[in-house]
């Protein structure tokens, strides 16, 4: 039943090494029973002196705290604010009342980094400023404008840290950024007023194909404009416009030209692709994606000078080959075809056929330039009969 002694020494000021201020207090000296506390109740009121009835007031208590430190949360700030603190022990016995403590509205930040007219950012910069005396937060903003009126292109409020990381900027802006600190007092005022300069090249824009091309060859060549200051750059290949995940079929980046030929497509399929320029200091935005379908198949010609009296499937030729070959087949009724190339494992590496085909002579191109050196199967099914047959893909 006996209560812990008063919390000491009840302040506003820097938590330990933390870049914000608050509540913080001392270890109370023990009681007669050996105890110091638990916990600690913190209490908020609008005068500086109040009687020891007023603890007892519960629209006062605004924390139970097991650290000796507390942040007030920055809302509703007040002129008059007064903050005590109580100790409690594991038995929920309370302390009195520590002395009151008001709040002072923060200093001024002063900005560290980057530093104020410096040329060449990369694309991701760091802002960074130093603890200000008093601040439980601090707000940011960055600005093309030197006087914040207008073009504001990034703004966070209540930072409890002293960094905020840039992104998505425009090559070649300057760029200007200035921070405040604030508690539950309120806000101070901003800090001197830092600019930088990016230095990476801009967004390239797409040329060739142009945007829906259809019919496209398989091996396409693309071209975009060429950007002042870029050394390099990076080109995507996807099925989708979002460019994310497994969506994403070929990404090459260090590119030094501005054009780039891509090989043995798949026919019939919709692609997209986009740019973005490079150099020492980073990467630009990514190009508006343009897309295009590549041509059909042109898989097997039909010989309409003859009909044929029988089945048949011809050895590929030539074999070996390296990296493409050519297919015959025939046959003598209408019916769903399927021509498949298997490898030595039976897993299916192309299917070249699966549809109703009529009545004819065939001659499918077989492109392996994807598979790798090695025996495959190939094996032809219309209506009940099957052949099979071997290859060599030697390269």
């Amino acid at each position: 039943t006996l209560a812990p002694n008063i919390p000491l020494n009840i302040r506003f000021a820097r938590i330990g090494n933390l870049p914000v201020a608050g509540l913080v207090w001392d270890l109370p000296s023990k009681a007669a029973d050996g105890d110091t506390a638990m916990r600690y109740a913190v209490y908020k009121f609008d005068q500086s002196s109040v009687p020891q009835s007023a603890v007892d007031d519960p629209s006062k208590l605004i924390e139970i705290s097991g650290q000796r430190y507390y942040i007030p949360h920055i809302s509703g700030t007040s002129s008059n604010m007064y903050f005590g603190i109580t100790s409690l022990d594991r038995n929920w016995n309370e302390s009195e009342l520590s002395n009151l403590t008001g709040i002072d509205t923060p200093r001024v930040p002063l900005l560290a980094a980057p530093l104020n007219n410096v040329l060449n950012q990369r694309d991701t910069v760091i802002l960074k400023w130093n603890y200000a005396e008093y601040a439980s937060g601090y707000d940011i903003q960055i600005s093309t404008d030197s006087t914040f009126a207008s073009e504001i292109i990034s703004e966070k409020t209540g930072l409890q840290d002293t960094t905020w990381t840039l992104t998505n900027m425009k090559s070649q802006q300057k760029y200007f950024w200035r921070v405040r600190a604030q508690n539950i007092a309120g806000a101070g005022s901003y800090s001197t007023v830092y600019n930088f300069t990016t230095g990476f090249p801009g967004i390239p824009q797409l040329i060739s194909p142009p945007h829906t091309t259809l019919d496209l060859t398989i091996n396409p060549v693309l071209t975009w404009t060429k950007i002042s200051l870029a050394d390099n750059y990076q080109l995507q290949l996807s099925h989708t416009r979002t460019f994310t995940g497994t969506a994403i079929l070929f990404d090459s980046a260090g590119i030094a030209d501005t054009a780039l030929q891509l090989k043995n497509l798949d026919y019939t399929t919709t692609y997209f692709w986009q740019v973005r320029a490079g150099n020492q200091f980073g990467y630009s935005g990514w190009s508006d994606p343009f897309g295009f379908q590549t041509e059909d198949n042109p898989v097997f010609v039909k010989d309409e000078n003859s009909l044929p009296t029988e089945y048949n499937l011809s050895q590929n030729y030539p074999n070996p080959f390296n990296p493409a070959t050519t297919i015959k087949f025939a046959i003598p009724k209408d019916g769903f075809t399927t021509l498949i190339v298997y490898d030595l494992l039976g897993r299916e590496t192309a299917n070249l056929i699966s549809s109703d085909l009529p009545a004819g002579n065939y001659s499918i191109n077989f492109d392996a330039s994807k598979l790798s050196s090695g025996i495959y199967i190939y094996r032809l099914v219309s209506g009940s009969k099957y052949f099979v047959r071997k290859m060599i893909l030697l390269k």
